[in-house]
């Protein structure tokens, strides 16, 4: 550049001759001159910026394209999902999972694939055990029902079966055209004990009035009679299932029939859930001959949910007899189904839904007893011309809350004028009374023991006798227990 502007003075001072005009274009050319060196550095260092602007915006556009890459997308949306899962894992654990034994990982588990549950009976030293298996594996606390849900069982001595009287408003009813209306219910005035009489043969027969004697081998030889056997309040726990199944399975070869009259669980123990009922009823299966059952007050009535334990019971229970090859002409009430009668050698089998407790529902309970006094007093009515004898199967005993039945029953009966056997479960001790209630003197009431404290009972039933105390025979087979 500076060599440049040397031949430029030199030119110039050579070029002194000419005129003006002719140095000002000189000047004007050293001008051009001048500017085109410098367009021509201003153009490589305008250049150099291209290339270093260029060099940037390559390696801004490489970092867009990785970003924008399917790869880079995907591996960013799983790392998103995770993290998410993870978090949702984290708060679901705290909120639902607030025991701690969770996390240290909580009770050891039993050897055997199926777990057992371990109850503790208040009235046992030992907790209860399932009867299929023979380990423990966890023990647990049951929770106390309050007592608004479900009222404590308590043993009533015989001598004192008669609670104070509970006010129901009773409809008039007659029973029979022959008999006078029902009054109110009445106050049931019990024997201070229950009688019983030494036995005048074995089995025992209630109240003969003649011993047998050996000059009426004809009589005895021609008399029509029917054993069965009634069993209650059985089983209250897993080991009562066990002394069930063995009474069931050891059921003697005279018997026509087996009636359970009511109390399958203990419903602080079991909840009524739906399994204690199917529990019962596989082991009433195992039965060679037909079973009959009624409901007690611990099916339903005392159940959390009497709804609920009635359709679980009606689920197992209702034609239960069906499950056996019978020819007994079994009929059932319409509205009342549980409630059923045939008639057999002369003798009308009836039994009836009448339990025991307390009244929660006034309208249900004067209901249902009055269904069951229409169902006594129509079977009988239809075959008095035909029957010599009447046995009533029911669960509670005479109480003043049942009364409504009870005095109508009586009436029904001595209109009948002949024997009649109500037979029962519900206070746990077996009593037979010779005194009879409400004036019915046709009429012998009888509780079978607690299933768990003897064998069923043995009922034989002669349908030639006239007088109830020869009609009877108990046998409560006690040496078998």
């Amino acid at each position: 550049m500076r060599g440049h502007f040397d031949d430029e003075s030199q030119y110039l001072s050579t070029s002194s001759d000419d005129d003006d005009t002719n140095a000002a274009v000189n000047i004007q050319k050293s001008r051009d001159v001048f500017e085109a060196v410098n367009v021509h550095t201003n153009t490589r260092i305008s250049g150099a910026q291209r290339y270093r602007r260029a060099e940037l915006e390559h390696y801004s556009n490489n970092d867009t394209t990785t970003k924008n890459s399917p790869l880079f997308v995907t591996m960013f949306k799983i790392s998103f999902i995770l993290l998410t899962v993870s978090i949702i894992l984290l708060i679901g654990i705290f909120f639902f999972y607030p025991d701690p034994t969770w996390f240290s990982g909580g009770a050891a588990a039993s050897n055997n694939d199926t777990p057992i549950l371990i109850i503790k009976d208040s009235n046992s030293e030992k907790p209860s055990l399932s009867p299929l298996e023979n380990t423990f594996t966890e023990e647990i606390a049951i929770p106390t029902f309050k007592p608004s849900m479900l009222k404590e069982e308590t043993e009533i001595p015989t001598s004192e079966i008669i609670r104070e009287p509970i006010q129901i408003n009773i409809p008039q009813i007659i029973v029979n055209p022959t008999l006078s209306p029902i009054s109110s219910a009445p106050t049931i005035t019990p024997a201070s004990k229950p009688t019983t009489l030494p036995p005048t043969r074995s089995p025992t027969t209630i109240f003969p009035t003649s011993a047998p004697t050996s000059s009426s081998p004809t009589s005895a030889a021609t008399r029509t009679s029917i054993t069965f056997y009634v069993l209650g309040d059985i089983p209250y726990d897993f080991d009562e299932e066990l002394i069930l199944s063995e009474q069931i399975l050891g059921m003697p070869n005279d018997a026509e029939f087996v009636f359970h009259v009511g109390d399958i669980m203990r419903p602080k123990l079991t909840y009524c859930m739906d399994g204690a009922y199917d529990r019962v009823k596989q082991i009433l299966l195992q039965s060679v001959k037909p079973v009959f059952i009624t409901l007690g007050d611990n099916d339903w009535i005392d159940c959390p949910d009497q709804n609920i334990a009635m359709s679980y019971w009606k689920n197992h229970f209702h034609k239960f007899d069906r499950n056996w090859r019978h020819t007994l002409p079994i009929t059932r009430q319409n509205n009342r189904k549980e409630n059923i009668a045939w008639v057999q050698e002369k003798i009308l089998f009836m039994s009836v839904h009448i339990v025991g407790g307390d009244v929660y529902d006034p309208n249900e309970w004067i209901t249902r007893l009055t269904d069951d006094v229409n169902w006594v007093n129509n079977n009988i009515n239809r075959n008095k011309q035909r029957i010599n004898v009447v046995v009533i199967f029911g669960h509670s005993k005479p109480k003043n809350n049942q009364s409504y039945f009870f005095e109508a029953l009586a009436n029904i009966s001595n209109d009948l004028g002949k024997p009649m056997l109500y037979i029962h479960g519900d206070g746990h001790k077996y009593y037979m009374r010779r005194v009879p209630f409400y004036d019915a003197i046709h009429i012998v009431d009888v509780q079978v023991d607690q299933g768990k404290n003897a064998p069923p009972l043995k009922v034989t039933v002669h349908n030639d006798a006239t007088n109830p105390y020869d009609v009877f025979e108990f046998d409560r087979r006690m040496s078998s227990s």
